[in-house]
């Protein structure tokens, strides 16, 4: 991407909303561009970031998940580039996939990406690429995976691979993974 297409791309007229000021007990590191933020939630109930952010889904980040497979740890996790918050994830540790893909025999523990997003205004510009391997690059040797609702193009363009289900299942979103055996 050239210093062109990122100036088209934050030209989208995105309201500059700071991610929430950092706490002492938040963890951060630098990634191909981008920071990385681990936020730590100060209420158990809510997820910890700023809620009413033009350009994310609201609903994605200001009600608490409840996990059907209880995960032993939770990352809240933010992107920002130049200060500006570009995506946003929710990660599980520790979760078991449903036996029923074909070919997997692992089911686990695995790592669940639950949520991500990448802030309206900057998708397409490959800032979704850069947070995902941020993700993968935490979790080395381990199988990630993401249920799909409506972004299969997205998981396909960064080379995940889609996990087919032995029992087809229209209740379920598509399911996608890879191997964090690449960094």
């Amino acid at each position: 991407m050239t210093s062109d297409d990122v100036q088209r791309f934050r030209a989208r007229n995105v309201p500059n909303v700071p991610p929430r000021p950092p706490r002492p007990q938040d963890q951060h590191w630098p990634s191909d561009g981008l920071e990385v933020w681990k936020l730590e939630p100060e209420d158990p109930h809510r997820p910890p970031f700023t809620p009413g952010v033009p350009g994310f889904t609201p609903e994605w980040w200001e009600d608490r998940i409840k996990p059907f497979d209880r995960p032993t740890a939770e990352w809240f996790l933010s992107f920002t580039e130049d200060g500006i918050e570009v995506a946003r994830g929710i990660v599980f540790e520790d979760v078991r996939l449903h036996p029923k893909f074909v070919g997997l025999t692992d089911r686990g523990p695995h790592v669940e990406i639950v949520r991500f997003e990448v802030r309206d205004g900057y998708r397409g510009s490959g800032i979704g690429r850069q947070a995902i391997d941020a993700i993968v690059a935490q979790f080395p040797g381990r199988r990630l995976f993401a249920f799909s609702k409506d972004a299969d193009d997205f998981w396909n363009h960064v080379g995940w691979t889609l996990l087919v289900r032995s029992e087809p299942d229209s209740m379920t979103y598509p399911t996608y993974s890879t191997v964090a055996d690449r960094f």
